[in-house]
């Protein structure tokens, strides 16, 4: 039996992965918090009663740092509140700090693939008929 006052962040992972809440989970969600918790490295050995909403927080700030998707760091922050209320099921939180982490904003910039003279020698190179360039260019503007 495990004494939950000592229980870890790794500890209460483990737990929920056994739980029939995520038992019935399709594989591919199944996946989704593995990976998930693959990003929550940092906080593996942090005794839960020591983790707060910036432990959570952190951990979404560096992937945004590291320029990682925010449907990514929505996947770890849904994790966090899964964990926050497995603890809080022990006795072992009485707030679920997942809830309470910010995702950063979208990032409304549309995306160029092509500078303006990559397109110009992309249009070049079809013009001489490389059909490579001719195929970029018909995706390009379809």
């Amino acid at each position: 039996m495990i004494s939950y006052s000592l229980c870890k962040a790794q500890q209460i992972y483990n737990r929920f992965t056994a739980s029939h809440y995520y038992e019935a989970l399709c594989k591919s969600a199944q996946a989704s918090h593995c990976a998930a918790w693959k990003h929550l490295s940092g906080i593996y050995n942090i005794p839960i009663s020591q983790i707060n909403k910036d432990t959570f927080q952190i951990q979404i700030d560096k992937m945004h740092t590291n320029n990682l998707k925010r449907e990514t760091m929505a996947k770890v922050r849904n994790l966090s509140s899964l964990l926050c209320k497995e603890a809080i099921g022990l006795g072992l939180l009485s707030v679920n700090y997942g809830k309470l982490v910010q995702l950063p904003k979208y990032d409304s910039t549309p995306v160029k693939p092509f500078t303006s003279d990559e397109l110009l020698r992309l249009w070049d190179a079809a013009d001489s008929g490389n059909e490579t360039a001719m195929a970029v260019q018909i995706m390009n503007y379809t």
